[in-house]
């Protein structure tokens, strides 16, 4: 126990003195961009890219401090941008305040980092008052506003609460909006929503659509069971100018095992595998499918030993995969 106790304290005090060192070197970067004569906004715009906001946004006010400069909105966004990306929503809504404090008035910008990182952590309710409170500051919501509002709804299986704020959305949609909400409607499993906004809504708004939407299309038809649907979906891709990727073809693979289509299955595989070569989810689904009552009677179990046959070379190559990110 005492030499547990010793590793963790070993190991905090070596993060906080690496934490040290970047601090340090984020200030002899900006230091030298001070001495160039950068305006404050640019300033701010170089410290958020120096690369210590991301690991460590509590340092970032503290680092305004060290350079004595007078912190502004553009220092406070800086900061609050760090928070989400860091995913310390908690941390970037006490900024938040420290700026009332202080007279400043948020901009889009301040409420589009908050609600982003509502969305990262699950808190859609919590999103949904930062949009809205958006009007008692005098700040008009953007694009990008309405799209992490309903990214964090959907994320909260708030569905209905992504296609109202859709609706809302009128001339500032995007295609980022629709593939938003299609990933909301797919978390929940509901698939007519779906094929709605991506067969419909998006085409009347003349949106494109690309191969994220229509993969979370297939996957909210494959969560319901529709899959005739999931497999109509990955046949119209080509009409979308989209290319199928293996998130599609896994989805659809689940959906005809799901029905016990253990044919359609094998044929999906061997389509994957002709046109990505398919992964070892693909083929662990399709072994799934002959396990099936139905394909024990029928004699489909005579294709069984060719994939398990194959299931260790896909294994390899998914590790082999991991090992290179």
């Amino acid at each position: 126990m005492a030499n547990s106790t010793g590793a963790i304290d070993c190991h905090e005090k070596s993060r906080a003195a690496f934490g040290q060192l970047q601090l340090c070197q984020c200030h002899q970067r900006l230091c030298i961009w001070r001495g160039m004569g950068a305006s404050r906004k640019h300033f701010s715009l170089r410290y958020c890219r120096c690369g210590l906001c991301e690991c460590c946004p509590e340092h970032a006010l503290h680092l305004f401090d060290r350079m004595g400069l007078q912190k502004d909105i553009f220092s406070y966004n800086s900061a609050i941008s760090a928070c989400e990306k860091g995913s310390r929503l908690q941390d970037g809504l006490e900024l938040l305040d420290m700026m009332c404090l202080h007279q400043l008035q948020p901009d889009v910008f301040t409420f589009s980092s908050l609600i982003s990182a509502c969305e990262k952590t699950s808190s859609w309710p919590l999103a949904l008052d930062l949009l809205c409170s958006m009007g008692r500051w005098a700040v008009r919501p953007n694009t990008v506003s309405f799209n992490a509002c309903i990214s964090a709804a959907g994320g909260g299986g708030a569905w209905q609460l992504a296609l109202e704020l859709l609706r809302m959305l009128e001339q500032l949609v995007d295609a980022v909006s629709g593939h938003a909400a299609i990933s909301a409607c797919e978390e929940c499993g509901q698939w007519e929503a779906a094929l709605h906004i991506l067969t419909c809504w998006m085409p009347s708004n003349g949106l494109p659509v690309h191969v994220i939407g229509v993969s979370s299309a297939i996957s909210a038809c494959e969560k319901s069971s529709r899959w005739m649907e999931a497999l109509q979906l990955l046949r119209n891709m080509g009409s979308w100018r989209c290319q199928a990727n293996d998130i599609s073809y896994n989805s659809a693979l689940k959906a005809a095992e799901r029905a016990g289509r253990w044919q359609i299955s094998l044929c999906l595989l061997e389509e994957m595998e002709e046109v990505l070569g398919a992964d070892l989810i693909a083929y662990n689904t399709a072994c799934m499918a002959l396990s099936s009552s139905m394909a024990y009677q029928s004699g489909a179990l005579r294709s069984l030993p060719r994939l398990l046959n194959e299931l260790p070379c896909r294994a390899a190559r998914a590790v082999q995969g991991l090992q290179a990110i």
